[in-house]
């Protein structure tokens, strides 16, 4: 990483570059939005942050240099979520926050009560097929 952010800061890539944003993701974590809606998409970024509601929904905050995509989780994603810890929001278990994952899955919109005027992805989040 510290490479591709010296070959940015020399101008010798652009973060519109293939090598830079087109690795491992079809798109990078600020550029989806309500027109994507229905597209197959890979993500990758740090976690910023992950939230459980019960036992059959779990949100995952990944973010990247471009901006934060909400991941959607539901019991049929089979993650062991020991490996997240009990302390959820301070990623205490075997992956902290920052860990870098790669999410695949399909772009839904958000229902309007929990769209986020604040966040370029506000409208949408990934409903994952895998993490």
């Amino acid at each position: 990483m510290a490479m591709i952010r010296n070959l940015l800061s020399q101008k010798i890539i652009s973060r519109k570059s293939s090598y830079y944003s087109k690795t491992y993701q079809s798109h990078n974590c600020g550029e989806l939005a309500r027109k994507n809606v229905g597209e197959n998409v890979n993500l990758c970024g740090w976690l910023s942050a992950y939230r459980k509601f019960g036992k059959s929904l779990s949100f995952l905050a990944v973010r990247d240099g471009f901006g934060v995509t909400q991941i959607r989780l539901d019991d049929s994603i089979a993650i062991d979520w020991k490996k997240f810890g009990d302390d959820q929001m301070k990623g205490s278990g075997s992956i902290p926050l920052e860990s870098i994952i790669m999410a695949t899955g399909k772009v839904v919109e958000r229902q309007k009560e929990h769209i986020s005027p604040n966040l370029k992805t506000g409208e949408i989040e990934i409903e994952a097929s895998s993490v």
